[in-house]
């Protein structure tokens, strides 16, 4: 009996070292736990060498629960549940399998509708290495698989734990350093670290330290993933310790208490938050592993200088003179030779006329003014002795929420509820900026979360046209989806703090030139703001059928249809299209060889 039992053991570890979905090794180009913005990544995300239709095959025994189709997120998405129990994700495929891609069908023409999600509680049992789909890149990005393992509905775990091949075959590398004792901040870059040197602010203030790490599956460098593990030593003692095996949606709002918002400007990589009691005196040790074992360290002491620092790049696309940093607003002042920065409070007393002499530290952040100046509600910024730039101030109180009445630089008002990370003194800083031909609000620090929403309302006189927010990466405006009108106002909620625009935007999507590619008509989308809300906004038909099933890609924004589904070329078919906001309109498009 326990011979048998010892076998069937060493079966399932057997299976579980060795499954790739495409049955061949593929790298990386996603690892578990990655900062995605407002939550982490939930999977991996396998290369798939930039082509669509490798055979996705199941990696046990089970059934397919649902499937949907959809042109944001996953895209075509198929959820499979093994025998094991575990809820197998994948997406972004091209295809399903025959059975499934004929009930998919089905459900569109029924339901004349283009994007559709079924429940398959009865659908014929899969078994291990049957195809369950291909690869493709619908949703969102190139062509890639994405896989997720859950073992419940909130409990999410790693694919590299749960049997699946993770190749990776470098280890973390440990980039910089911040420490900061309240609002004193010092950086130390990656050769100080090397040479054993961390540089901290020399106060009697609790300290506390934030390391930028990166990890890579191969060479070239490219795709930066997050790391499994990340521990703080003295000796054999653990300071500090965070493995990221689990995840669950509930709680994915604590990233911003882990991972500190920071444009990528000069290496990729993420600053992870290091939440200890730490000793004066001695050798730390940081330790980094990667979700395949590969494991970095450095070994350093705590000086009030290191020598070979020669800083850390702080911002790279962000506006040169207010931007964020480590989540906290920062003025830049690297420009004081060009710029005068003076400082006034509510009443517009100049309660400073020249910053740059008092802060010659470039890496000091707003929050350190109010230590000196506690009633400073504005930062003028001068070229020349011309006024450039002005920034409103508004410190967050140390309770879970604060309110912000503001008349300047317009007329709105500001809850914020479910803050705030304790570690870091936080001011919002606001100006009136135009990006991208549009005139809006710019908010920092940018990614400052919200347990329990951001509520922001104006003024319906002076926003008469709909709330917009604008995409960090993408660089993006988008409507808020639900936005409603509170006595005289115009209000959204949201969970992060955005870049705000009210727009007017009065123009329909519109086609590009079709073409054709591996048997599908792709027709371009030109869409100036408000952005398609699904793919039941597009309508396709011709004179033979009043309904043609058609897919949107959100990425690279094209409609797709089947060339089977089209009539002959040199034809026409009539495309309907409709925006978030409302805009609608019908269009004839011949098509193509």
């Amino acid at each position: 009996m326990l011979f048998v039992l010892f076998l069937l053991v060493s079966f399932n570890l057997t299976f579980a070292s060795d499954y790739t979905p495409f049955n061949r090794s593929a790298y990386l180009t996603s690892s578990f736990a990655e900062s995605r913005g407002s939550r982490y990544h939930a999977g991996i995300d396998f290369s798939t060498e930039m082509e669509e239709g490798w055979p996705i095959l199941a990696p046990e025994d089970g059934e397919v629960q649902d499937i949907k189709v959809s042109p944001f997120g996953y895209g075509r998405v198929l959820y499979f549940k093994g025998k094991s129990g575990t809820l197998w994700v994948f997406g972004h495929l091209s295809l399903f399998n025959e059975a499934i891609e004929n009930l998919v069908t089905h459900r569109q023409n029924s339901e004349r509708k283009n994007d559709v999600s079924i429940i398959l509680p009865n659908l014929e049992r899969i078994k291990q290495g049957d195809t369950l789909g291909f690869s493709g890149s619908t949703g969102i990005g190139n062509p890639h698989l994405h896989l997720e393992t859950r073992l419940s509905k909130n409990k999410i775990v790693s694919p590299c734990g749960q049997g699946v091949e993770c190749l990776d075959t470098i280890a973390p590398f440990i980039l910089g350093a911040a420490a900061w004792r309240k609002t004193q901040v010092h950086l130390t870059d990656e050769q100080a670290l090397q040479d054993g040197c961390l540089e901290v602010p020399n106060e009697d203030q609790p300290l506390k330290l934030a390391f930028k790490i990166v990890d890579y599956s191969r060479y070239p460098l490219e795709n930066p993933m997050a790391v499994r593990r990340i521990e703080l030593k003295t000796g054999n003692r653990s300071l500090y310790k965070r493995v990221k095996d689990t995840l669950s949606y509930s709680t994915m709002l604590r990233i911003r208490d882990e991972m500190l918002w920071a444009e990528r400007a000069d290496t990729a990589g993420d600053w992870h938050l290091i939440v200890s009691r730490l000793p004066t005196d001695g050798t730390l040790r940081l330790e980094v592993e990667d979700y395949t074992g590969n494991t970095s360290f450095r070994e350093f002491t705590l000086q009030p200088k290191c020598p070979t620092s020669t800083g850390i790049a702080q911002y790279k696309l962000q506006d040169s003179v207010l931007y964020t940093f480590l989540s906290r607003a920062y003025l830049n002042l690297d420009l004081c030779s060009k710029m005068q920065f003076e400082l006034k409070n509510a009443q517009n007393k100049t309660l400073s006329y020249n910053l740059c002499q008092i802060y010659p530290n470039a890496e000091t952040p707003i929050a350190a003014f109010y230590e000196k100046y506690p009633t400073a509600s504005k930062i003028i910024a001068k070229r020349a002795g011309k006024i450039e730039r002005e920034i409103y101030l508004y410190p967050l109180d140390r309770e879970l929420k604060s309110t912000i009445n503001a008349s300047e630089p317009c007329l709105f008002s500001s809850e914020i509820k479910g803050l705030k990370n304790p570690h870091i003194e936080q001011v919002i800083a606001i100006q009136q900026i135009k990006k991208d031909s549009v005139a809006s609000l710019e908010f920092h620090p940018k990614g400052l979360q919200f347990w329990r929403g951001w509520h922001l309302c104006f003024d319906t006189a002076s926003t008469p046209n709909p709330i917009y927010w604008l995409g960090e990466t993408s660089r993006e405006w988008f409507v808020f989806s639900k936005q409603t009108k509170e006595k005289g106002r115009r209000c959204v909620e949201t969970y992060e703090l955005r870049d705000i625009a009210t727009i007017k935007d009065t123009i329909a999507p519109a086609p590009g030139v079709a073409y054709f590619k591996n048997d599908k008509l792709r027709i371009p989308i030109v869409e100036q703001y408000a952005g398609i809300r699904n793919g039941n906004a597009f309508k396709v038909s011709s004179s033979e059928k009043r309904w043609i099933i058609a897919e949107y890609d959100s990425d690279p924004k094209e409609l797709t249809v089947r060339r089977e589904y089209l009539p002959n070329t040199g034809d026409s078919i009539s495309v309907f299209m409709q925006d978030v906001v409302g805009n609608t309109k019908t269009y004839s498009i011949i098509v193509p060889e």
